[in-house]
């Protein structure tokens, strides 16, 4: 489930990187939503939000200790496998100088196994609804054919009888 992911993503970050976290991820039409934070309940201001916008946009760092928009309170780093882009991790950091080398691979690497966690949420979440689909139509199919066997006997004694009235000329009055 990606909210719990996101809690799970947005508790471990803090302890990491002794942060404020905020899990973003983009909906079907590509706006951010906030789906998990570290403290429980914290809420990235609208100001904030715009640099994780500006982030995921254009698939960079961005805040805090960047070039780019770099007098925000946040770092934002976007969270994307290849070239799909799944979201913004938000770090609000205790410290606010700027990343060592080694914090800046350590949090690459970080929003890499993020982003395979959501995707792998997503490729479950299609596995059981692709195994609903299949049982689904196992069902539909085993009804089909009880109900097909069920009545194939009496129409074939319908259709016996209906065409000897049809086609035999000489049977009795009390016959037909």
């Amino acid at each position: 489930v990606p909210s719990e992911v996101a809690a799970a993503v947005a508790r471990h970050a803090a302890e990491v990187f002794e942060a404020a976290v905020f899990v973003l991820r983009a909906d079907d039409a590509g706006a951010l939503q906030q789906l998990g934070a570290s403290p429980r309940g914290a809420v990235l201001d609208a100001k904030e939000m715009g640099v994780a916008r500006w982030c995921h946009e254009h698939g960079r760092m961005a805040g805090l200790g960047t070039d780019t928009l770099p007098g925000s309170t946040t770092r934002c780093m976007p969270l994307g496998i290849g070239g799909s882009r799944l979201g913004v991790l938000a770090l609000e950091p205790k410290a606010k100088g700027p990343l060592r080398v080694e914090q800046r691979a350590l949090l690459e690497v970080f929003c890499r196994q993020a982003a395979f966690a959501f995707e792998r949420a997503r490729l479950a979440e299609e596995a059981r609804a692709s195994a609903l689909r299949a049982k689904t139509e196992e069902m539909r199919s085993s009804l089909l054919s009880a109900v097909s066997h069920d009545l194939r006997t009496p129409l074939a004694g319908i259709t016996g009888a209906a065409t000897a009235l049809r086609d035999d000329e000489n049977l009795a009055e009390g016959t037909r």
